[in-house]
């Protein structure tokens, strides 16, 4: 006698291994797209790379919806390469490359300005007292450099951390990042098992 889990199964299965293709394609082409909106050397389409990039980069997540929403649970297949998507979609763009926001600049600023002992919240960029500090790298492409910083102490916190672990360049942030973003991946996976 075949029962109703029996039955749905081999439906599941073919599924699965459909929605993992899908998924994986789409996570590629996602790759892919925001690659190229990395690449100086390729065509300048201004803000409307930025755009095209992060449209694509939406396609896994769609389709995380979509198999979600089609089967009772993920298989580990799935969810390996949804995760797996999560961090080659970070990985694909230089570790040297700034794309989307130009606020990363202000962050490392800040964590410089720690890293000499000086408090971030006292002095603008522009201000005489941080003079010595002023770099190629970062100064001169501070948003608003004649405000100071509004971050929160905590926010403050990571933003010395990521500077100290690479100086002049943006790889310790990202790190910083990718670490939070894969932290919260598996604390929501942890609140759905439990439903």
């Amino acid at each position: 006698m075949t029962t109703a889990a029996t039955a749905e199964r081999p439906l599941c299965r073919t599924f699965g291994r459909r929605s993992g293709r899908a998924v994986l394609a789409a996570t590629l082409v996602a790759c892919a797209s925001v690659y190229a909106a990395s690449y100086r050397g390729g065509v300048e389409l201004g803000p409307l790379r930025n755009l095209l990039a992060v449209l694509a980069a939406t396609i896994p997540f769609a389709l995380a919806v979509f198999v979600g929403e089609r089967l009772r649970r993920v298989t580990r297949v799935e969810l390996l390469l949804l995760l797996g998507g999560l961090l080659l979609l970070r990985l694909c763009v230089p570790p040297s490359t700034l794309v989307g926001s130009d606020d990363a600049y202000r962050y490392l600023w800040d964590g410089r300005v720690q890293s000499h002992g000086l408090n971030p919240y006292l002095h603008p960029p522009h201000a005489p007292a941080l003079t010595p500090l002023r770099d190629q790298s970062f100064f001169p492409h501070i948003f608003r450099p004649d405000m100071r910083t509004v971050y929160p102490p905590l926010a403050q916190l990571w933003f010395r951390l990521a500077y100290q672990m690479t100086p002049g360049r943006f790889v310790g942030l990202k790190l910083l990042l990718l670490a939070h973003e894969l932290l919260a991946c598996l604390v929501l996976l942890g609140l759905l098992r439990r439903d």
